[in-house]
């Protein structure tokens, strides 16, 4: 019996590595894909196409390797509009939702395939089937085999029985599958205690690890603000757990490698096992030295350069090394079994714990979440590019009035554009701004105006990008490292790519995130985030880059907004050739201050930049986002995609983080369609309803914007919120936790807009100031406005709405 099963597991290890060997040379071979014939009967026609509901568990198979066959013969993969205009023998998909996806495809000969008697069918393939998965595999398993052939060569008595004939090898391997029974029993019982052991310190050193981040992150302004103590121990629990599922997979493969060479490599064992455990426990000193001397000395790894880092890998390394030695010499010696009973208990009762309320937590709900109620096809698939410019004043705008002419040719592009004249912010903070902007939420609502704040629950999948993209969209993201990041922010299903990278961990995180561990996720993806920054820039793989610097230093900014802009360009080719429409958020810094770095200068010609928010220079920036402006229009007109495309001006914020400035708005829709201005008041969350109204989407409920191309009300009140105080921790500015407080939490003032007036609450002590707009653009009567009590009034209204509960003397 113990021979079959030898011979079994020896045939299934060749079989193996055959296998991984095709994967790694020709992944795409028929032989690795799933088959699902078409039923013709249930096709229905769309346009020039057809289409067909396709459905599969898409955990397992990935649906970016559709194949559609006529016949055996693969269609051609074309995009939604290509396909539904007629062209023979084509295919596209969209709506990836609820495991069902829509396909669209052309018969060859353009007939019913109802009628035309060939075979139809759909090819998709498991996700586990890619080159680089096959080239892992492969080389894992080699393993074994440079062990076979190692100790063969090695051992004097196996050498002739391998090179005594031309079937050597297999006589060599019927030897050892002869002893295999008792090699392996002697193994396991000689590995027994060695596994152990490193399962026990490699589960303490995870939970360790999630603790003391956990502890740190915990301790200052973070996402887990408003939870209170018992579900930030549930985050910290199941956050570990998760960590030591990792290590353990982790210690499987040292596990397979270590029975594959051990004839070759007798000491393997020794250090192998105790690697896991050792490399996290220098991430952790790492990680504590790091805080400790950024809080003492506001220096650590982000400041190092050359030499420094290079110290610091070589500490890195040396304190790598010596825990190695110190657990693989603990690990020969004996030991206590006192102290090994007490770790063993405590791990057990870590992981138990961790594992039930991890099924406690379990919520397969989440994952019904969808974008919006109602969605309907539409003709109309324009790029759509959110160009934003920090900080930017609408009268220090030309084409908004403004003496000097700053933005010439905005000017003559506001000529055929949609122009608000009187614009505002939901909040004077970038992040809580571009947030509701892509959500069309007040931050109210989203609970996020600043870091620490992200999005939560249903808000994480309630946004623009995520309904654009299950309409067919490519979404892009061109923001900045921590202070505009979807990612840091926690959006999910929105974006393809950010910062100018693939989004390639978002799929996996959603996933998990939607079975209701979205805010342990988040944890671990912050964990790893800072490690992995850190780790990156000390071996001088990618350098660490301080937020805070990127933003205040005018220097960096305009070479990032060059990046961001090329990189735009570079994806705009892209959908030029795939045909699939592009959604593009791009967040400028060169006007955001408080010192600026224009290009071109001429109205600070010959002047010295020696105090902050210099007029000139800031007039100079404004007038060089108008050539960048420039430039992108010019490329759209020469691909050919200007008359397709709706480009949208606007900025966060005013100068200097007001919310009471008019800021600008301007909507150039293809072929100049709703050219003209209005003068009612608009917002940012304004936008996101503006645009489905256009594509004919209808605005989901959860959206509390209106759409521009409407009628509006001239007397609606415009809400903004503020953040509280805010301080500088690692070189990254975040709201000071003294200030999280009921029942506004971080929320310090509330600003709200009434055609020319503005009042600002102090939600602390409730005293509010009444201001007038800066020139306002057509101000309405005073009789007919209401007085501050009525708007105190209204505004309690909404916040009730919203779940807040107002204190008595509001």
């Amino acid at each position: 019996m113990k021979r079959i099963v030898q011979i079994t597991l020896s045939f299934v290890y060749l079989v193996s590595i055959i296998f991984s060997m095709i994967v790694l040379i020709k992944p795409g071979a028929s032989i690795f894909y799933k088959k699902s014939q078409i039923q013709t009967h249930n096709l229905i026609p769309d346009e020039n196409a057809f289409s067909y509901q396709f459905t599969d568990n898409f955990l397992l198979y990935n649906p970016t390797t559709i194949l559609v066959l006529e016949d055996q013969k693969v269609l051609h993969p074309a995009s939604l509009e290509y396909v539904r205009n007629g062209v023979n023998g084509t295919f596209a998909q969209k709506d990836i939702r609820n495991n069902k996806i829509s396909i669209f495809f052309v018969p060859t000969d353009f007939s019913d395939p109802a009628t035309n008697r060939h075979n139809y069918s759909i090819y998709i393939r498991p996700y586990l089937i890619e080159r680089s998965w096959g080239g892992i595999v492969f080389l894992v398993l080699s393993l074994g085999l440079v062990g076979f052939f190692g100790s063969g060569l090695v051992d004097p008595r196996k050498r002739k029985v391998l090179l005594g004939s031309p079937f050597g090898v297999v006589r060599l391997w019927g030897d050892l599958v002869d002893a295999a029974p008792d090699a392996t029993k002697s193994f396991f019982l000689a590995r027994g205690p060695f596994i152990k052991y490193s399962v026990v310190n490699s589960v303490l050193i995870a939970f360790l690890y999630v603790f003391m981040e956990w502890v740190f992150i915990v301790t200052m302004p973070s996402f887990m603000e408003v939870f209170n103590l018992s579900e930030k121990v549930n985050i910290f629990l199941i956050s570990g757990l998760v960590v030591t599922l990792l290590t353990i997979l982790v210690l499987l493969a040292v596990f397979l490698l270590d029975f594959e060479l051990t004839p070759v490599f007798p000491s393997f064992h020794i250090y192998a096992y105790n690697f896991p455990a050792s490399f996290m426990a220098t991430c952790l000193c790492l990680i504590l030295f790091d805080n400790f001397t950024y809080t003492i000395f506001n220096f650590g790894v982000v400041n190092s350069r050359t030499l420094v880092r290079a110290l610091y890998a070589l500490v890195f390394v040396g304190i790598f090394i010596y825990i190695l030695r110190k657990m693989a010499t603990s690990m020969k010696s004996d030991q206590k079994p006192g102290p090994q009973r007490i770790r063993a208990i405590t791990t057990v009762f870590l992981a138990t714990i961790s594992l039930i309320l991890a099924g406690f937590s379990f919520n397969p709900e989440n994952r019904a979440i969808t974008q919006a109620g109602n969605y309907s096809s539409s003709d109309k698939k324009p790029n759509i590019i959110l160009l934003a410019t920090d900080g930017l004043n609408a009268e220090n705008m030309s084409v908004y009035g403004y003496g000097r002419d700053t933005t010439p040719f905005i000017s003559d592009l506001a000529k055929t554009s949609f122009l608000s004249e009187n614009n505002f912010t939901n909040a004077p903070v970038t992040i809580g701004s571009e947030v509701a902007v892509l959500t069309g939420k007040l931050p109210f609502s989203s609970y996020v105006i600043y870091y620490p704040d992200t999005l939560r629950g249903y808000d994480m999948y309630q946004h623009l990008p995520g309904i654009l993209k299950s309409n067919g969209y490519e979404t892009v993201q061109l923001g900045i490292p921590y202070y505009l990041d979807a990612n840091s922010i926690n959006f999910k299903n929105a974006f393809d790519a950010v910062n100018c990278k693939e989004n390639s961990t978002d799929s996996l995180s959603r996933w998990i995130s939607g079975y209701g561990y979205d805010d342990e996720i988040f944890l671990l993806t912050t964990i790893e985030g800072r490690i992995s920054d850190r780790f990156n820039h000390i071996f001088f793989i990618k350098d660490m880059q301080n937020p805070y610097t990127m933003v205040t230093q005018s220097e960096t900014t305009s070479i990032t907004d060059h990046q961001r802009l090329e990189c735009l360009r570079s994806y705009l080719d892209d959908v030029k050739q795939t045909g699939q429409p592009l959604f593009a958020q791009i967040h400028l810094l060169g006007t955001h201050g408080a010192k600026f770095n224009p290009g071109v200068r001429v109205f600070s010609k010959n002047e010295k930049q020696n105090s902050d928010f210099m007029t000139d220079f800031y007039d100079d920036s404004i007038l060089n986002f108008d050539t960048e402006v420039q430039q992108l229009v010019q490329h759209l007109k020469e691909n050919g995609q200007y008359d397709n495309t709706i480009l949208i001006l606007y900025s966060d914020h005013g100068e200097e983080w007001t919310a009471n400035n008019k800021i600008p708005l301007i909507i150039h829709f293809p072929k100049g369609q709703y050219a003209g201005t209005v003068t009612e008041n608009t917002q940012n969350i304004d936008i996101a309803p503006t645009i489905l109204d256009y594509m004919g989407i209808s605005k989901p409920a959860w959206m509390e914007g209106t759409s521009l191309l409407g009628p509006l009300d001239p007397k609606r009140l415009i809400i903004a919120g503020a953040a509280n105080e805010m301080e500088k921790i690692e070189g990254k500015m975040r709201l000071s936790q003294d200030n999280f407080n009921p029942p506004f939490y971080q929320f310090s003032n509330l600003i709200v807009t009434q055609c020319q007036n503005w009042y600002n609450i102090n939600l602390n002590d409730m005293t509010a100031i009444k201001g007038v707009v800066v020139g306002y653009v057509n101000p309405c009567s005073a009789d007919t406005l209401d007085t501050q009590e009525e708007i105190r009034g209204k505004v309690g209204t909404v916040l009730k709405q919203l779940g807040y509960h107002l204190p008595d003397n509001w």
